[in-house]
This record gives structure tokens, C-alpha cells and sequence, in this order.
């Protein structure tokens, strides 16, 4: 028995777990991990070319690069270099999980089948039926292995007992994660105490029992199953796994994103569970509390101000699902600031914008009982965040069609939670790309951007233009995936800086946003099979959520270098928020010349979370 801290160590490897198994599974099959770089530092294009029996053209190699950079977050490999020209090899450790993912291919591909299964078990539990047969058998099979320890044979090598112990709790990841998603959807299940049952339904397997009993999340055999209080508490944070469960699909795909090049984006609804994803970003307990602190320092004040004419006309949230959080900020206006008492005179626009066409209808509904308030409309509106224009357009033309005041998105306040990453990229290639930063350069303020420049550890802005270009240009590290193409980090980093600069003229009165964030991996030489306690914990997501985000052609950057991207694009923070280990921040981007007085901006104060009392689960 091991002590874990409820929601948050368990739980993150499980998580991780989720997204690493499939790539361990592709990577096993085509050979990567018996090729060269489990021998030592590798070319990329030598490994694809071991993997592949082919030659990979340098814009090839993105996928397999972005899913070494998960197993790199994982410890279980080390990249040096950047884009085409880059190394890999394997960790000691990530040599030990190799020789067990060799020694258990049938494991992983079992484990694989069921996360290309995962949509449809999803649905089946969620719309009350029972499990297909071919299905039942393969939970069945894999239930039975992870009550039994997977039954995984420990290498010689080094680090061989840590390599068990980390895939078999990444295995466990596998169906726990779906399985508390499933049941945290269910109605009325998130309400039950220690001790209580789940109700039986069609949808019981006693497979599904032995998960749950095997993870220590519940007690009980066959139909009668008593969750653990260990078990309710993830089953009230079950939303905390709904964004990356609902990227199976992407998942069960990796073979052509990681070798050859994949259609799959997460702006298709017929590639992402749109629901899941809906429900899980917008319920994450974590993320909520971040967004609810963003709400009250930020945007309430803003609404809050004693010249109302200086308000803005009303909030846009692009991006914004199912319209829930929007509708939640809207009635904390209405209620609790100055502005929600002087909705006669000084009505509010409350304006949904999305991509999606499921998220927009499920919008429309949230947002409908907004239209009880006098004084407050919402509109809901097709929205891409790399075309404001158009955005733009389509709501002073809505406004025009239902005779409202005419409102552009420059009149109002907006949110983006989670949505500048997912864009369709508009820059492409190096030489575009320093030409955007080049041009941002002459235009950012240069007091903000030596700030923010200082804290990433360059002591001043170079007063060559060319020079000051190439200090820029290098703090952009972290190469991108685009459908299995390599995007460099400079061309990702560009494309933002170019997409804020289009929304710019838009922000008058500020941009609230969240962002996830994919750390810089370096090469530390630590790993060597060094032994790992018992107590251990891995507390970072960061292979989940990169992971997730590089298969779908989204593009994550580490904090620092998402900041200057801002900067450059012409805007300055006046509020930061972020995580420690989660990799999130919250933050008010304004107008650098509106606020920017030269003050020294210090480093990004840490989110804290909270620290519930340790509870004693099965580590097997």
C-alpha cells in the first residue's frame, strides 16, 4: 500500500498512462524502440528510416518527433538538437520499459484495441447498454491482466523494477481513465458517499467491478460494487480526465500521424468527442478554480467601474463550447456588479463564438435563459480564432439582421479559454516566419518586451535589428506537429505572434485567456536506472497533455516563450496566474502602451493547489 494525495498523484499517472501506452504501442510496433536509439544518441531521420524501411523527408518527421518528445517528458527518452536535425535515445529507464514492451506486445496491443474502442464503450455505458461481445471480451481479457499486475516480466537491465512498476501503472491508466469518465457523466452518480453503491444497470461487467476494485477506487464482486472514498473522490473530479479521454480516436491513430502523416485535428468534431471535451475542460476542478479567480480579480471589476458609458458593450467568449462558463460570467455580471444594475440604460451583449457546430447548438441552449434578463441578449456566433475579420463581420451583421445597436468585437471584453493554441497555421516556413518577427519587433513595446526578455534570461534587447531579430528567434524552442508535418518552433511561435496581431485591433478592453503549456525538455543525463522510492509520486501531466495536443495538430509553447509571443504581437500582461507542475496559466493581456508604465515584471506567482489529507489506495 502506498499513500497518494486524493486527485492528484494517481490520478496524473493515470493520465499519462492513457496517452503513452498507444505511442508505446506504435513506436513497438514499427521497431523504434529495439532500433539504434535504444543504443545511444540516434539521428531522427536514422530512426524514421529504422522504423519506417524509408527515407523521411525533414517536414516528415513531426509526428515521430512530437511522440519522442512525450516519451522525453515521461523520462523515458532525451532529444538534443532542434526539428530535422535532432537525436534521440533512449533513458535507461526508457531502455528497461522497451525490453517490457517487447516482452508483452499482445499486452499493449490489447491495451491499444481498447483505446480505439473507447468512443464506443463511452457511448454504450452513457445510452445504458450492454457491452458488445467482441468488446466484453476485450475488457474482460484486460481487466483480469491488471488485477493480476499485468504479470509483466521484469528485465535485467537496469532500472528494470521501475520500468514494471511505471507500465503497469500506465497500463491501469488505460481503462481507469474512460471508466471514471463514463461514470462521472452518469446522472446522480457524482452525489454518492463512501460505502454507497453504484446502481445496477445494463451496462454492469464484472470487469468493470474488478477495475474499479483493482485500482482502489471500490470494494465488492459481481453487481455489488461500494465505492471507496478514495473512489468518490475521483469520481467527483472525473471531469479532470474528460479532456484527454476525449481523444481516443486520435489515439487509436498515432501509426500515420507518428510515420506518415494524419489528417486527425482537433477542430473536427468527427476527430475529438466533442462532448467529453465540452464537459471535461469546462469542469475541470483545477482549471475551474483558476478561471473563477480570473473572473473575480479581472472581468467582474471591469464591470464594475463607475463610468459605465467606459464599459465595454458586453463579453465574447470564442471558443466557447457549451456555452456554460459563459453563461456562469454572465450572471455573475448581472447579480454582482454595478453594470448588472443599470442593465435599462446600459444593456449587456453576451456573445458565444465557435468553430464547432455541435458546441454552437449546445450554446444556443445554455444561453437561452439569459433572454428572462431585460437588458441582456446573447448571440451565437461561428467564430475561427485566426479570423477575427470575419468574426468581426458576422456580428456587426447579426446585430444589423435582429436591429440591435450595432456592437464590433472591438466594443466588448473577451475571453479565450484554452483556444490560441488550436488554430489552423497562416504562417509557414522560416523565412515567412522571421519576417513576422521581424516586422512584430518594430512594432511591440520595447519596454515590455526587454521585461519579458530579462526573465527568460537575456539581459538586454540587442541594438542591431538583425541581431535583436536572431535573440528573439532563438528563445523559440519547442518544434510542433501539423498532421505529421514538422512545424519548427519558430514558424509555431510566428503564427501566434501573427494571429495576435490580428486580433489586436479587437482588444480595447482586454483579452482574458487560459492557456496549457508543453515544458522545454532538455537533456539532463540524471536518468541513469537510478532507483525510485516507493513514495514516489509523478505529479506532471505535461506527456498527457502534450501528448493529446501534438497528435491533433495543436500547438503548445512553454510559458515564457507563449509571453513573448504576446508581446510581440503587441500586447503586455497586467494579471498572470499559473501552475506549478500542471503547466496552465490564466491570464489579462491589454494594450502595452495603455498600461505599460516600465515596470520590472516579475516571475508568474504559482498556483497553489490544495493539499487534501493522504489516502491509502492499492499501489499493488
Amino acid at each position: 500500500m502506498a499513500l497518494v494525495s486524493a486527485g492528484d498523484a494517481l490520478g496524473t499517472q493515470h493520465l499519462n498512462g492513457f496517452v503513452v501506452v498507444p505511442i508505446m504501442h506504435t513506436l513497438a510496433t514499427a521497431g523504434f524502440l529495439e532500433g539504434p536509439a535504444a543504443r545511444g544518441w540516434t539521428a531522427l531521420t536514422e530512426a524514421y528510416r529504422e522504423a519506417t524501411g524509408r527515407d523521411a523527408a525533414p517536414e516528415r518527421l513531426g509526428g515521430l518527433l512530437a511522440a519522442v518528445r512525450t516519451l522525453g517528458l515521461k523520462g523515458w527518452a532525451e532529444l538534443r538538437g532542434c526539428g530535422a536535425d535532432s537525436s534521440v535515445r533512449l533513458t535507461a529507464t526508457g531502455r528497461a520499459i522497451a525490453a517490457v514492451a517487447a516482452a508483452h506486445g499482445d499486452v499493449l496491443a490489447d491495451a491499444a484495441a481498447f483505446t480505439r474502442s473507447t468512443t464506443g464503450f463511452l457511448s454504450g455505458i452513457w445510452s445504458n447498454r450492454r457491452l458488445n461481445d467482441d468488446l466484453a471480451d476485450l475488457v474482460d481479457r484486460l481487466s483480469a491482466r491488471m488485477a493480476a499486475g499485468w504479470e509483466l516480466t521484469r528485465p535485467p537491465a537496469a532500472g528494470g523494477e521501475r520500468a514494471v512498476r511505471e507500465m503497469r501503472t500506465a497500463l491501469d491508466g488505460v481503462l481507469v481513465c474512460p471508466l471514471l469518465v463514463a461514470l462521472g457523466r452518469l446522472d446522480g452518480l457524482r452525489h454518492l458517499e463512501p460505502g454507497d453503491s453504484l446502481p445496477p444497470a445494463p451496462w454492469h461487467h464484472p470487469a468493470m467491478t474488478r477495475v474499479l476494485v483493482t485500482a482502489g477506487l471500490a470494494a465488492g464482486d459481481g453487481d455489488e460494487v461500494r465505492l471507496s472514498e478514495v473512489g468518490v473522490d475521483r469520481l467527483r473530479h472525473a471531469a479532470d480526465y474528460g479532456v484527454t479521454v476525449s481523444y481516443a480516436d486520435v489515439l487509436g491513430d498515432l501509426s500515420a500521424s507518428v510515420f506518415g502523416g494524419s489528417s486527425r485535428t482537433s477542430r473536427s468534431d468527427s476527430d475529438v468527442s466533442r462532448a467529453t471535451n465540452i464537459w471535461g475542460s469546462a469542469g475541470h476542478s483545477a482549471l475551474r478554480r483558476l478561471r473563477a479567480e480570473l473572473i473575480r480579480d479581472v472581468l467582474l471589476p471591469v464591470f464594475d467601474r463607475p463610468d459605465l458609458a467606459e464599459q465595454p458593450a458586453g463579453l465574447a467568449d470564442t471558443g466557447c463550447g457549451s456555452g456554460l462558463p459563459l453563461r456562469e460570467v454572465a450572471e455573475l455580471v448581472i447579480r454582482h456588479t454595478r453594470r448588472g444594475r443599470h442593465l435599462d440604460t446600459h444593456p449587456l451583449l453576451v456573445v458565444g463564438g465557435d468553430i464547432s457546430p455541435e458546441a454552437r447548438a449546445r450554446s444556443e441552449r445554455t444561453l437561452a435563459d439569459l433572454a428572462d434578463t431585460d437588458g441582456v441578449t446573447h448571440l451565437v456566433l461561428e467564430a475561427d480564432v485566426g479570423d477575427p475579420e470575419s468574426y468581426d463581420a458576422s456580428l456587426r451583421a447579426r446585430c444589423a439582421e435582429l436591429d440591435l445597436p450595432e456592437v464590433g468585437l472591438g466594443d466588448l471584453l473577451h475571453m479565450q479559454m484554452f483556444l490560441l493554441h488550436d488554430r489552423e497555421l497562416s504562417v509557414r516556413g522560416p523565412g515567412p516566419a522571421r519576417e513576422q518577427l521581424r516586422e512584430a519587433l518594430s512594432t511591440c513595446s520595447p519596454s515590455a518586451l526587454a521585461d519579458t526578455l530579462t526573465l527568460m534570461g537575456v539581459p538586454m534587447v540587442p541594438p542591431d535589428p538583425e541581431t535583436a531579430l536572431s535573440a528573439v528567434t532563438d528563445q523559440f524552442t519547442v518544434d510542433q506537429c501539423d498532421e505529421g508535418t514538422l512545424v519548427p518552433g519558430l514558424v509555431a511561435a510566428a503564427d501566434l505572434v501573427a494571429t495576435v496581431r490580428r486580433w489586436r485591433p479587437y482588444l480595447r478592453h482586454g483579452l482574458l485567456i487560459a492557456e496549457a503549456h508543453a515544458p522545454r525538455l532538455t537533456a539532463s543525463g540524471a536518468d541513469e536506472g537510478a532507483p525510485v522510492g516507493d513514495a514516489a509520486v509523478e505529479l506532471d501531466p505535461s506527456p498527457a497533455v502534450w501528448g493529446i495536443h501534438s497528435a491533433s495538430s495543436q500547438f503548445l509553447m512553454p510559458q515564457e516563450e507563449h509571453e513573448l509571443a504576446m508581446v510581440l504581437g503587441g500586447l503586455a500582461c497586467a494579471y498572470r496566474r499559473a501552475t506549478g507542475t500542471s503547466g496552465v496559466s490564466v491570464a489579462h493581456w491589454v494594450h502595452s502602451e495603455e498600461v505599460y508604465f516600465d515596470l520590472r515584471l516579475g516571475a508568474p506567482p504559482e498556483f497553489a493547489f490544495p493539499s487534501p489529507e493522504p489516502q491509502e489506495v492499492d499501489a499493488r
